[in-house]
């Protein structure tokens, strides 16, 4: 998925099994000074196990609000720019709505 990013875009690209679950994903293309920590395994692996039911979930309440979401417990590595890491997080977003629309017949719409 292209993604609008700081210092130009991003894409990301994510493996997902047939519930759409994510199992690992990079970065195809990155811009950013901190580009390392973006890549970083410690900081993907992260994500791994999450679905866009959490994207959502996280989405509907304020971080830090909803007793249970998987999403509060990532930590963002940017110390510059880090408007980066939520563009991220829109990223990866935007490949699971595309997975669940066309693969999952929108399996996670309420």
């Amino acid at each position: 998925m292209n993604q609008k990013g700081i210092f130009g875009g991003m894409q990301i690209i994510v493996a997902a099994d047939a519930r759409g679950v994510i199992h690992d994903w990079y970065y195809q293309k990155l811009s950013h000074p901190e580009a390392a920590k973006l890549r970083a395994e410690d900081f993907r692996k992260q994500f791994v196990g999450l679905s866009l039911s959490d994207f959502y979930f996280h989405r509907e309440h304020y971080p830090g609000t909803a007793a249970g979401c998987k999403m509060d417990a990532i930590t963002n590595p940017l110390t510059e720019s880090p408007a980066d890491f939520q563009n991220t997080l829109r990223g990866l977003m935007k490949d699971l709505i595309l997975f669940d629309i066309f693969k999952l017949n929108r399996a996670h719409d309420k």
